[in-house]
């Protein structure tokens, strides 16, 4: 697997308007009714609206807390005033609104992890395996990780599937913080959208850095699929 980093890693902050973000969904047809469907969606096609495909910032992930705004937090190659610019240039008035765009903030990552830096870190992962039919891939279909190890606690299953996937670092502590089941909507073969259910999972513990080079491409790549539909970001905090 490569490594290469292209660019510095910039994290970015915004605070979107959920009714906005809601109308603008719902205009597009990319969600059923309020509170029905994950946002995971319709948070990457706004943000492809504002920034581009190209440009557009994953992994994400958008934090809701009670009496606070929502948080959308996301890893991108582009420093904060290039997003900026282009979403200046070409977004229209109701995506950038719907973003919160006017409340961006951005810092740079670390350009370098030193082997054995030590931190806390949540991350939120859809835990799935891609399994084929017959052998042919074209047939593949995602399968919740803990179906495949029935005789295994959950949990457990979970972690070693966390522990796979993240490369460049040693998982020292987990702790499955949150789990449900969630729908989610994605484009199948013939684009159109389709509610997939499966597995729905937010971790907390401390890790350690192995390889940085291979640390910095987890964080800018993500952990495990669908990251760009609100699941893999790798939070960071001091200590561990």
């Amino acid at each position: 697997m490569s490594v290469t980093i292209l660019s510095p890693l910039t994290m970015i902050k915004l605070e979107p308007d959920m009714g906005r973000l809601i109308r603008w969904a719902a205009r597009r047809g990319l969600i059923a009714r309020r509170g029905e469907d994950d946002l995971g969606y319709p948070l990457h096609a706004l943000m492809a609206a504002v920034f581009g495909k190209e440009a557009a910032p994953k992994p994400f992930v958008l934090l809701q807390e009670p009496r606070r705004p929502a948080a959308l937090l996301a890893y991108s190659n582009e420093a904060g005033d290039a997003l900026r610019r282009l979403a200046q240039a070409t977004a229209e008035p109701d995506a950038a609104e719907a973003i919160g765009l006017d409340g961006l903030s951005a810092k740079a990552m670390p350009e370098s992890w030193a082997a054995g830096q030590r931190f806390g870190f949540r991350v939120r992962v859809r835990p799935v395996r891609r399994t084929d039919r017959d052998g042919d891939r074209r047939r593949a279909r995602e399968v919740d990780a803990a179906l495949l190890e029935q005789d295994r606690p959950k949990a457990e299953v979970y972690e070693t599937w966390l522990r796979a996937h993240v490369a460049g670092a040693e998982i020292e502590q987990a702790s499955l913080e949150a789990f449900r089941l969630s729908d989610v909507r994605r484009r199948d073969g013939e684009r159109s959208l389709v509610r997939q259910r499966g597995p729905d999972a937010t971790f907390v513990g401390t890790l350690r850095v192995t390889d940085g080079p291979a640390f910095a491409a987890t964080l800018a790549r993500g952990v495990g699929r669908h990251r760009a539909f609100g699941f893999g970001m790798l939070l960071l905090r001091p200590g561990g």
